[in-house]
């Protein structure tokens, strides 16, 4: 991938941003284009309580994993990323926000090209009892010295567990394969909505075949964006930028969805 690689990478990433969400500024630099957010009305079945500052039982989110892996292409270096994140409280986590830096050897920021920053702003907006979801990436970065990532949680609602506003879309029939030093990973996404959820980020965690994890595709590289009820056929392609150690047989997909 050349520079007009980057630049339509970063054009699409900032277009999804506009479609999805409904707009950005990229007149500020303090605004990240690649962010969910949660200002917007959800979309979601039936009504309910708003969502509260504390769990039921107190339990608050776990850090479970987070990596970070240098590669690159023609452009530069890249860095492909994952966080994974648990809820082991009876209710369901909603719109929790992620603080993310990817540091060098000293400790030292490095900056995310493709979101112009230091530190990334993202959003796991739903997990449901005792599961996991993943936040991941696939950005160009300013230096190939990035070694770990740092990550903090905040800012997470609560709903109980039988709320049925919030509930979970369904992974199956996971195949990946790689494609050169890119990935090809179909599976299908089954949504027990009654309509269309237009706020969905799709991910693919790459771990090598001792299960270690390594990182994680760009929410744009998949497709469709969005799910309709019921079964819904879907690729992420990766195109440049893949963890060279990574087996494609440990690749996992997560499914996000806004809603409320």
């Amino acid at each position: 991938m050349n520079s007009i690689g980057r630049f339509i990478r970063c054009l699409v990433g900032t277009a999804l941003a506009i479609a999805v969400v409904g707009g950005c500024s990229t007149g500020d630099p303090g605004v990240d284009p690649t962010d969910t957010g949660t200002s917007e009305e959800p979309a979601g079945n039936g009504s309910g309580t708003d969502p509260g500052d504390e769990s039921s039982d107190g339990a608050v989110l776990e850090l479970v994993e987070s990596a970070v892996t240098v590669t690159e292409d023609s452009t530069g270096p890249m860095a492909s990323y994952a966080v994974v994140v648990s809820n082991p409280s009876v209710d369901i986590a909603l719109y929790t926000k992620l603080e993310i830096q990817l540091l060098d050897g000293g400790g030292d920021p490095v900056v995310d090209l493709d979101a112009d920053r230091e530190v990334v702003n993202r959003d796991a907006h739903l997990i449901m009892p005792g599961q996991t979801q993943v936040i991941s990436n696939l950005t160009y970065i300013e230096s190939d010295a990035v070694e770990t990532i740092d990550v903090v949680l905040h800012g997470t609602k609560w709903a109980a567990a039988d709320d049925r506003r919030f509930l979970p879309l369904t992974v199956d029939g996971v195949s990946a394969q790689a494609d050169g030093d890119g990935a090809v990973v179909t599976f299908t996404v089954d949504s027990p909505y009654g309509e269309k959820l237009p706020t969905v980020s799709t991910y693919a965690i790459f771990r090598d075949s001792s299960g270690t994890l390594l990182g994680g595709s760009a929410p744009i590289d998949a497709d469709p964006l969005s799910y309709v009820p019921g079964a819904n056929d879907a690729v992420i392609e990766v195109s440049t930028g893949v963890p060279p150690e990574w087996d494609p047989g440990s690749t996992e997909v997560f499914v996000d969805p806004f809603v409320g």
